[in-house]
């Protein structure tokens, strides 16, 4: 448990396809809100402002944006 509140992946290293996931939502037509949520340390380490715009890169990257 612990773990898993305290070294999550920035948003595409895991495991999920997300060009899938974000085909599938675009067919039925939603539009969620997104917010990523990344728990790590070693990220926190490198103080908020890094790892805010890490955290930014790896979602405007997902999404294509």
């Amino acid at each position: 448990m612990m773990e898993s509140m305290t070294n999550r992946l920035l948003p595409g290293e895991g495991e999920v396809d997300w060009p899938a996931l974000l085909g599938i939502l675009d067919e039925i037509g939603a539009d969620p809100i997104w917010a990523p949520e990344v728990f790590n340390v070693a990220l926190l380490e490198e103080g908020p402002v890094s790892m805010a715009r890490r955290v930014r890169d790896a979602t405007r990257k997902i999404l294509g944006l």
